[in-house]
């Protein structure tokens, strides 16, 4: 099944619950990866920051609503597909509003004008 048709089989609107509350942060030696999750944890988005420039800051959103399931194997293809230079990696996760950077990407990014507001790290 193709990635965010789950979602359109049992009649759920994902845009319902278009406020993403809670975060976790991913790394592989390439990119980083914030997963946005809705408060009951049911729908969940994808927004990847490329960190192989590091004069430049690429960030691109992924349009997909995913579900559970769905997160989980893209994230599993993800850390398969990175294997040979150390798979991905949880970072952290947050809660609140996102921003442009996560401030623990300070020490991993060379950009440093971007901080991530209103984020409670746990």
């Amino acid at each position: 099944m193709a990635a965010g048709t789950e979602m359109a089989a049992d009649g759920d609107d994902p845009s319902a619950a278009a406020t993403l509350e809670k975060f976790r942060l991913y790394e592989t030696r390439a990119r980083f990866y914030v997963i946005g999750s809705s408060r009951e944890k049911r729908w969940f988005r994808v927004l990847k920051i490329d960190r192989s420039e590091p004069s430049e800051l690429h960030v691109s959103e992924d349009p997909v609503w995913y579900s559970l399931q769905e997160v989980k194997s893209l994230l599993q293809r993800i850390d398969e597909g990175n294997r040979a230079t150390g798979g991905l990696t949880f970072v952290t996760k947050a809660y609140g509003i996102a921003g442009p950077l996560i401030p623990c990407l300070r020490d991993r990014l060379p950009v440093h004008s971007f901080t991530f507001t209103n984020l409670c790290f746990a």
